[in-house]
């Protein structure tokens, strides 16, 4: 009768020993399984940061149109048709990016008739398109770059600024 006791706990501690060994066998599994969807999910947090806008803006910055910002705060200007920002010699230089029709580019005249230093507030506009600021500014349609918020002054056709050149002329 001890010999059959004897039996039955051998049997017992195999089927012990093979429980363990099967649930060793599922424990390392499913790390194997937990470490793999660890190491896709750091790959593809790695590929996120990777095509962030933030890290490349001059690619992203790319895709849209821009108005030059002004390079100094000192001496800004503001086109008084559309309000876009910059300074006396960059509306000089290029003229005002929306309103080419004003023809400020290299005329002096033009420039200071069809720009003003008294201006409020300043918005960086980026998306124009998506953007609640330019809806209810009414700039949408503009390119991208530093607008006034409120603009003071009257935008003069060509034969008020060719008079006020002949009144400026005869002082």
């Amino acid at each position: 009768m001890e010999e059959d006791i004897d039996a039955i706990m051998s049997d017992d501690d195999e089927i012990n020993d093979n429980n363990k060994n099967k649930n060793n066998k599922m424990n390392d599994d499913n790390n194997d399984g937990n470490m793999e969807e660890e190491e896709e999910e750091e790959e593809e947090e790695e590929e996120e940061e990777e095509e962030s806008p933030e890290d490349n803006v001059e690619e992203y910055m790319d895709d849209f149109d821009t108005a030059e910002l002004p390079d100094e705060l000192k001496g800004l200007k503001a086109c008084l048709s559309c309000s876009l920002v910059k300074t006396y010699t960059q509306f000089l230089d290029q003229g005002c990016d929306n309103c080419e029709y004003l023809k400020m580019k290299d005329d002096t005249r033009k420039v200071k008739s069809c720009t003003t230093s008294y201006f409020e507030g300043l918005i960086g506009l980026v998306e124009p398109q998506n953007s609640w600021v330019a809806k209810w500014q009414r700039i949408v349609q503009m390119k991208p770059g530093m607008y006034a918020i409120s603009v003071s002054g009257t935008l003069l056709d060509d034969e008020e600024i060719n008079e006020d050149d002949d009144l400026i002329d005869d002082m």
